[in-house]
Parts: structure tokens; sequence; C-alpha cells
């Protein structure tokens, strides 16, 4: 039901030359609820990764690399001096794009925050800020014949 218009016949003439059917229609008031009805859910944020030790090379020490992927993209790669370093560096990157994603700021880096190493083939869930994220080993990704070498 539309609301009387202060000039009697104004609101149907207005209607009839194009104006929006919804034009009469009361709008919640500021400070009210923005949704009015239900809200769709979203499955979790998961980024793959692939932590291994590089060959010995040139340098004296061994490092070891680590890659980031969400789906099919590469978001972040490097190297470190030790498996527990290259697991920070997996968390902090993985933080950082999380926010990125959803337009947040990214939380200041405090490299004790990431915690420490990640247990080989481990996945693990990361709470960094308001992101939640599950980290998962990218061989497990892998189908399950291609995983196991099957050959047909």
């Amino acid at each position: 039901m539309m609301p009387p218009s202060p000039c009697p016949g104004q609101g149907a003439a207005r209607r009839r030359r194009g104006a929006p059917p919804n034009a009469g229609v009361r709008r919640p008031a500021p400070g009210g609820a923005s949704v009015n009805g239900p809200v769709p859910t979203v499955e979790g944020l998961q980024f793959s990764y692939a932590l291994h030790p590089l060959p010995p090379g040139r340098l004296p020490f061994g490092r070891w690399r680590w890659e980031l992927w969400h789906g099919s993209t590469m978001v972040a790669a490097g190297w470190r001096l030790s498996r527990p370093q290259a697991g920070r560096a997996l968390r902090l990157h993985a933080a950082e794009f999380g926010h990125r994603l959803f337009g947040l700021p990214a939380p200041e880096r405090d490299p004790h925050a990431a915690g420490g190493d990640i247990r080989p083939g481990a996945a693990e869930r990361l709470a960094i800020g308001p992101i939640t994220c599950l980290l998962v080993p990218k061989a497990l990704e892998a189908p399950p014949a291609l995983a196991a070498g099957a050959v047909r």
C-alpha cells in the first residue's frame, strides 16, 4: 500500500510516467538490518603449499624452497635457510594474500606470530587477524592415480 500523496492524483500520474514500481516503498531506517534474507555461506579459504630442500649448489649451506598456491595461481615463492623459516614465510604470505583478497588491510608483519615449523605433509589451519585459511600440501591435491604414479 502506498502512502497518501500530498496532492490528490499526483501519485498515480507519477507512476504512469515511468517512475519505478517501488517508488513508494518504505526504506529501512538507518542503523537497521542491511540484509533482508539469507546470507550465502562460502567455503573456507584454502591455499596449497610446496616445501622441499634445494639441491646443493654454489652456496655452502642448505636451502629450503617454498611455494604458496591459490588454486592454479602461484601467489608467492622463495627460499629460506631452514625449514622453520620457510614455514613462517608461508604463513605470513598466506595471511597477507588472504587479507588483500577480501580487501582488508594486511596485519603488521610479526615473524614470531607466524609460528615455527610445518610438519612434513601436514595440513594446517591459520588464523591471523580476521582471516582464517587452510594450508594444504600441494601433493595432497593431485588425483589419486597421479599421486600414486599408477600407469594405465
